[in-house]
């Protein structure tokens, strides 16, 4: 019995130190790429990346994204659905930054020379990326007098690095370049519901609308077929809406405290709503107007064809004579 346990424990041991030999052989082996190569983040660093701010001169962000879950949305300047290729532009760019030369701060001190000279104190842009409680700061200076490069101070704040302008250009380019593009995501094929709410007390100012089996039909205010096609067709002009411009907030002048119209489209457990307001001016002779979502602050404003489509929906997607039940049959609310 004492022989078996005494076996046990050795081939425990063995497994035990033959795991720490293994765990250290794989750690110093990073430790020796991270060395030897010309990454400037650590590895395995950007895949964590829940936070991601671009400060200007003076700590002022004029760009902050925030992982939420799957997703990565615009925290500032305005809160907004980031657009997924150009984070994974950012993310696929910081994880293989290099550096192509490099000198210590020391050595800068030591030749009479400051990092003000290198655009580094202060520096012309910090990125500033979290993850967990672990932060990384990466300070962006001047470019350099020969070839596409700049100086960029270390994570660490000891050595210079000369880098490409790439992550330059894209962290301080034009910041709608992060946001998504459609204002409504849900896709028209997904949509199994549509609301429209105009203002006003009146029940028949609330339209409803459900798709069963393939089929559009009114829940409200009345029980009746609805035309497939116009339904159809007003969904992918939703869906095709996309951001004019984003303004500041104005609620009561934009109309947007008492919306003129609400519109909510719906797939399974998932909602959107788009609150419209009112006439913010025209575009090529085209109305444009006040809009913003239900959940978020932002407001923008959209051109009005696709609103006009739905706005007066129980008239406009009224079955055509002869299609489904005539309207005599149709039963009201």
């Amino acid at each position: 019995m004492k022989y078996k346990l005494t076996v046990v424990l050795a081939l425990l041991n063995i497994l035990l130190f033959g795991t720490l030999f293994y765990m250290e052989k794989v750690r110093g082996a990073q430790q020796r790429f991270q060395a030897d190569s010309r990454l400037v983040l650590p590895m395995g660093f950007v895949e964590r990346i829940e936070h991601i701010r671009v400060e200007g001169v003076g700590e002022t962000a004029f760009l902050e994204l925030r992982r939420n879950g799957n997703r990565w949305d615009v925290e500032a300047p305005v809160s907004w659905p980031a657009n997924a290729f150009a984070i994974d532009n950012l993310l696929h760019r910081l994880a293989f930054l290099e550096w192509r030369n490099r000198f210590s701060v020391r050595e800068l001190e030591r030749a009479g020379q400051s990092l003000e000279q290198y655009g580094l104190e202060p520096p012309r842009l910090r990125l500033v990326m979290s993850a967990g409680d672990e932060q990384v700061v990466l300070a962006l200076g001047d470019a350099t007098e020969l070839g596409n490069s700049l100086y960029m101070l270390s994570p660490d704040a000891q050595q210079v690095l000369v880098t490409g302008r790439d992550l330059l250009y894209l962290a301080a380019g034009d910041s709608s370049q992060f946001y998504h593009n459609r204002i409504l995501t849900i896709a028209p094929f997904e949509a199994r519901n549509l609301t429209v709410q105009r203002s006003g007390s009146q029940a028949s100012s609330r339209v409803q609308l459900v798709r069963t089996a393939e089929r559009w039909r009114f829940e409200t205010p009345i029980l009746a077929p609805a035309d497939q096609r116009l339904v159809q067709q007003a969904l992918e002009q939703l869906h095709a809406i996309e951001v004019d411009r984003f303004l500041d907030p104005d609620p009561t002048a934009q109309g947007l405290v008492n919306p003129s119209v609400r519109i909510t489209v719906g797939a399974g457990m998932q909602r959107q709503t788009l609150w419209v307001g009112g006439v913010a001016g025209t575009v090529a002779g085209n109305q444009v107007l006040y809009a913003k979502l239900e959940d978020r602050p932002a407001v923008f404003t959209i051109p009005s064809g696709a609103i006009e489509l739905v706005r007066n929906a129980q008239e406009t997607f009224a079955p055509t004579p002869g299609f489904g039940r005539s309207a005599s049959q149709a039963q009201f609310h």
